[in-house]
């Protein structure tokens, strides 16, 4: 046994000159007995290569040697012998040998990394080497700000994720959204995003993603403080009420950081009391008047402050009724009529109707139907109608939400129209509808027609506000421009 390993301390200092990890130089006999003779048929059947293996895995470094004889084999790592012959030179658990020759290294670490030769002892050394690459997962070392990043509005921010692994990593950020994360944003350099002059939409929390194709991706989230004045917006900028009913007015405040937020009619702030409450729901802001009264018709403010700056928006308490909505079809079924109605919600109840309508007017080519000769030449015109209005007293009742029709008579047949209207009750006219289009049909589809009895029109005044020529070119001509316009065709001829 002592002769063994004099043997392999000879060969290892005549191939290499290395001693054992401690580096002792050992002086032997320079040919004891003739062991380590070259046998020229000993031979690697095992060739160097690179080998990859996971950070934790086991890995196995191969080294078969065909006709070995007497000769003896060891592993080093750089000026490390790792085994000689049969014995087990390093002191690290992890290392063993399996399969006659083969290095095995469990739990591998990132430190194992590097190049291992396997050697056959002799007066002329053979030897491969395996190139062993450890992979190891992402891991995010920091991100920017240690997780929190706070920036004024209209500032550029840049945001970084700095993460270690083998391969490089490859890094994506996404943002969170309703608690779902938006697709990607893309890095502008590596592992860095810039947005720009940030806004209260940039505001949230990002999350960077770290991979490598080994393990599980990494990620960490980082949370993006953009610090800005309140903006505040009107829920509805006109809330109908009634005397002795529940209004609700309600603002939308965004602010940071977080805005105090206080309500006035007129100029008088209004405190917390039982007719009036508030509430506060996320960015939502709300004021309950439990039973309105007179003097809560009025213009109120929703207003909101913090350390950068104020803002308010203005909201009116009304107890006039609610814009009509039109609800009749717009085809007719009669050539020459229409019955159109509507619908008004009130909580005074009303008192009467405005219906406004007339032919709509032509946009784009004149038909020949409207054309007119001219002292020999054609000079283009149509007629404008002006709006024929109708007025309608109100269905008597408590219904909250009235509806309305009438039998529109005395129409062209295949004709388009338009109409609008109003209604009023004690607190004054309800702002003028939004126009609604109809047409008549070119034959009646509908053999009986309904008498105006039906609909609720009784005594209605109806006053027709005339027509009016107006020419092609422009639709505000006098009688004296027209004529001189056409006195002035006529002597170009």
């Amino acid at each position: 046994m002592e002769l063994h390993i004099i043997i392999i301390a000879v060969c290892f200092q005549l191939t290499q000159g290395y001693a054992v990890r401690a580096k002792t130089q050992v002086n032997l006999p320079s040919n004891p007995a003739g062991y380590g003779a070259l046998d020229n048929s000993a031979r690697f059947i095992t060739e160097g290569r690179h080998i990859k293996v996971v950070q934790t895995d086991t890995v196995t470094l191969p080294c078969r040697v065909a006709n070995i004889g007497k000769l003896v084999r060891a592993w080093k790592k750089g000026i490390a012998i790792l085994t000689a012959g049969d014995i087990k030179v390093s002191p690290d658990d992890r290392l063993s040998l399996v399969n006659g020759y083969d290095l095995e290294i469990r739990s591998v670490r990132s430190e194992d990394e590097g190049d291992y030769v396997c050697q056959i002892a002799s007066l002329q050394p053979q030897e491969i080497t395996h190139t062993l690459e450890v992979l190891v997962p992402p891991k995010i070392l920091e991100v920017s700000g240690g997780g929190i990043v706070e920036a004024k509005k209209g500032t550029p921010v840049t945001l970084e994720c700095r993460a270690k692994g083998n391969p490089q990593p490859f890094y994506q950020w996404i943002k969170k959204t309703n608690n779902t994360y938006n697709p990607s944003l893309r890095p502008t350099n590596g592992s860095t995003i810039l947005l720009g002059e940030v806004n209260r939409h940039q505001a949230g929390v990002y999350r960077c993603l770290a991979s490598n194709g080994v393990g599980k991706v990494a990620a960490r989230e980082l949370t993006l403080r953009v610090l800005y004045a309140p903006e505040v917006t009107a829920d509805e900028a006109w809330v109908h009420s009634g005397i002795g009913n529940q209004a609700v007015l309600s603002c939308t405040v965004y602010a940071e950081p977080e805005a105090e937020v206080r309500w006035y009619r007129s100029s008088l702030k209004l405190d917390v009391t039982d007719d009036h409450v508030t509430e506060t729901s996320s960015n939502r802001h709300r004021l309950i008047i439990r039973q309105v009264q007179l003097q809560d018709l009025d213009n109120y403010t929703c207003e909101a402050q913090n350390n950068f700056g104020k803002a308010k928006q203005y909201i009116v308490l009304s107890g006039k009724p609610q814009v009509a909505v039109f609800r009749s079809n717009p085809a007719s079924r009669w050539r020459d009529s229409y019955n159109i109605s509507w619908t008004v919600f009130s909580y005074t109840p009303l008192e009467e109707h405005k219906l406004f309508f007339r032919r709509k007017q032509f946009t784009g080519q004149i038909p020949n139907s409207l054309k007119s000769e001219v002292w020999g030449g054609n000079l283009t015109f149509w007629y404008l109608r002006e709006w024929t209005d109708v007025t309608l007293p109100s269905t008597p009742g408590n219904d909250i939400t009235q509806q309305m029709s009438y039998l529109i008579r005395g129409l062209e047949p295949e004709m388009l129209y338009e109409a609008k209207v109003q209604a009023r009750n004690t607190f004054g006219w309800n702002q003028m509808s939004d126009v609604f289009t109809f047409h008549t049909a070119n034959k009646d589809s509908y053999s009986w027609e309904p008498s105006q009895d039906i609909f609720h029109s009784p005594e209605t005044e109806i006053r027709d506000l005339g027509v009016t020529a107006l020419g092609e070119a422009h639709l505000d001509y006098e009688p004296s421009l027209l004529l001189l316009v056409i006195l002035m065709f006529h002597f170009s001829l």
